[in-house]
């Protein structure tokens, strides 16, 4: 959604720019009163940059494993990692160069945008691969893993894989000056940032049969409606797309965001291993037919890159060894 749609602007009952941010668009050639978006779809424009230059990094991992001689068959592994990058390669979604142009008044995210020198609208956003200044990443990764011996039933085992990032800047300026994308749902990333992506899995093993359970979360982010945050209001939506449409900010101007709740889904499947050499697999990822939730900055507001389209995918492999 273009933040300078004709929604947007004051007089219209749906509107939700500042002053300062109206300007900005007029700035852009947009005319008093906003541009018409007549569809939900921007073009953009991707390729290469000849002036990119190699980005050069440091990375600091600190870890253990433990085994506990009281509980047999059991281990577990925390590691602390630090990565940060000096002119990294990165590329920036349509709607992030929209949004800090109009938004944050990022005059460099404004070259990027090309509009229709009558009408205002966005005609193309060009979204080329650049070196950022600085990226840094801190975060732990822990496992922990289990194996129970059943006799005569074979054996269970469980394993829990767990990501916490706990910072993501990415800057051109002043790295202690970045905002921290951890909880972004669209950011400089390119998609979400989650503080906690976790996998848990139980397998079952009898003889040749394997079974296994797995469920795969990932934590609630946030992202910016601001634009046409009363969609749902207005009409325009069949479903509400922002759950804070009359959020403010600190200096009490509107900062209207939408949150997007935690996911998790469940994955089974079994394997067989045949006496030539082969085995089968079958098996369902989202069983349950767990929806993907909305995103108002999503295509089809909807689908952003880690989460599974709607529908169960059901699946069958046959592997034969020479």
């Amino acid at each position: 959604t273009d933040p300078c749609t004709n929604a947007t602007f004051a007089g219209n009952p749906y509107g939700d720019l500042t002053a300062e941010q109206q300007q900005r668009c007029m700035d852009q050639g947009v005319p008093a009163g906003g541009a018409p978006q007549a569809t939900s779809q921007i073009n953009s424009l991707g390729g290469g940059n000849p002036f990119l230059q190699p980005e050069e990094g440091d990375t600091r991992t600190l870890g253990f494993v433990y085994s506990p001689s009281f509980l047999e068959d059991f281990d577990m592994t925390l590691d602390y990692w630090n990565i940060e990058l000096e002119d990294a390669l990165s590329s920036r979604s349509v709607t992030s160069i929209l949004q800090g142009c109009i938004l944050d008044g990022d005059q460099t995210d404004c070259q990027f945008i090309q509009r229709n020198e009558a009408t205002g609208e966005v005609s193309r956003v060009r979204t080329a691969s650049f070196n950022l200044a600085t990226i840094e990443v801190t975060g732990y990764d822990a496992s922990f893993n289990y194996r129970h011996d059943l006799g005569d039933f074979g054996q269970l085992m469980a394993s829990l894989k767990t990501t916490y990032t706990d910072e993501a800047k990415a800057t051109t300026g002043a790295l202690s000056e970045a905002e921290d994308e951890v909880g972004n749902a669209s950011g400089l990333f390119g998609g979400p940032t989650y503080k906690w992506r976790s996998n848990f899995a139980l397998d079952w093993v009898y003889g040749d049969l394997t079974v296994n359970w797995t469920m795969r979360h990932t934590s609630d982010v946030t992202e910016s409606c601001s634009g046409l945050a009363n969609l749902y209001e207005a009409g325009l939506s069949e479903v509400p797309l922002c759950t804070n449409p009359n959020a403010t900010n600190a200096d009490g101007e509107p900062a209207p965001f939408n949150k997007i709740g935690s996911v998790v889904y469940h994955d089974v499947s079994a394997d067989y291993e045949l006496p030539w050499e082969a085995s089968v697999r079958v098996g369902v990822r989202n069983l349950f037919d767990k929806q993907p939730p909305y995103a108002f900055n999503a295509f089809a507001n909807s689908y952003l890159q880690t989460y599974d389209i709607p529908g169960g995918v059901f699946f069958m492999n046959y592997e034969q060894r020479f």
